[in-house]
């Protein structure tokens, strides 16, 4: 009689962890987690070479918007820091842009720094106090871009506060669809607001009724004129054209990197669908991703987007 009810236990267990494991998004718990969160970073100290780091505070230096509309910098999360400034500047609208984000990964998840929709506006009330001067605003954001955020969630406070009325995740063709479900933000957000049970934090996070949120190719981006009139930002994350596995880059990953060519190819498909949407983003926001970007591809990579991009007119 003991063994059958061990027996039925284990197989009770054994479905329950199935079920979590099926109905939990993990990237969702490991971004919550300052502890899992420190352990990757600890990780990947280790293993990256040259050492690398999410510190932003350098390129906040670099996102000066009175030089141009294209803007490059290091590490993803600083691309909060440049649409801020660019609001606070007058720059940009307080509210109804979208995003165009090409990349590896979404950055879409929850900052663990700041879990709960109430922290990020109380981190962020600063924005919005007329007693602060611009500078004063400014050496404030730094403080929340490099304490709070990171380069995997950056782009739900956007989401949360008005700022993006759509946010359009481009995959890379290289990968299927499929992949965009396994670990993503975007798919775990899109399943809370259709009602699904997913692990957003402690508090679900605050998104309009009506907010666009899609992965998308950069062929199947909404039309030029479903765009027309739109303040649209678009976003590169290097890693999105030379990252074999969606993962920290390390020397093993070397074989299955894209070549030069196949680099450039996507590249070329990427311009031409942001020319025939016929957009005239007030930002462009280009980040190099150390660590995800294999170093010796960033300068192709980034030499050959931005004269693909001014050839395109942007």
């Amino acid at each position: 009689m003991r063994k059958r009810i061990l027996i039925y236990a284990t197989v009770l267990v054994v479905i329950g962890v199935a079920i979590a494991l099926r109905l939990i998004p993990w990237e969702s718990l490991y971004t919550t987690s300052p502890q899992a969160y420190r352990r990757y970073q600890a990780q990947a100290a280790k293993k990256f070479k040259p050492k690398i780091t999410e510190d932003a505070t350098p390129d906040f230096a670099r996102i000066d918007h009175t030089s141009g509309r294209i803007f490059l910098f290091t590490h993803h999360h600083a691309a909060y820091y440049a649409i801020k400034k660019a609001q606070l500047e007058g720059r940009l609208p307080w509210r109804g842009n979208i995003l165009i984000n090409f990349d590896s990964h979404d950055d879409a998840n929850v900052p663990w720094q700041v879990p709960n929709p109430e922290d990020r506006d109380r981190a962020t009330a600063f924005l919005k106090d007329p007693s602060l001067s611009l500078q004063a605003k400014l050496k404030r954001l730094r403080a929340f871009v490099h304490d709070d955020l990171n380069i995997t969630a950056w782009v739900l406070p956007l989401i949360e506060d008005g700022s993006l009325s759509a946010y359009y995740y481009v995959l890379p063709h290289r990968w299927p669809l499929t992949l965009a479900t396994s670990r993503s933000g975007v798919v775990n957000l899109k399943r809370w607001m259709a009602g699904e049970f997913v692990v957003l934090g402690p508090k679900p996070p605050r998104i309009a009724k009506g907010f666009q949120l899609d992965v998308v190719r950069a062929e199947t981006l909404p039309s030029a004129q479903a765009l027309a009139g739109k303040s649209v930002m678009v976003t590169f994350d290097m890693d999105y054209f030379s990252n074999a596995d969606n993962l920290p880059m390390e020397e093993d990953y070397e074989p299955r990197l894209p070549t030069a060519d196949q680099i450039r190819a996507e590249m070329a498909t990427v311009v031409a669908s942001l020319k025939a949407r016929r957009l005239q983003p007030p930002a462009i926001l280009i980040c190099e991703s150390p660590g995800f970007t294999p170093l010796k591809q960033i300068p192709l990579i980034r030499d050959t987007l931005l004269a693909d991009l001014k050839q395109a007119g942007f």
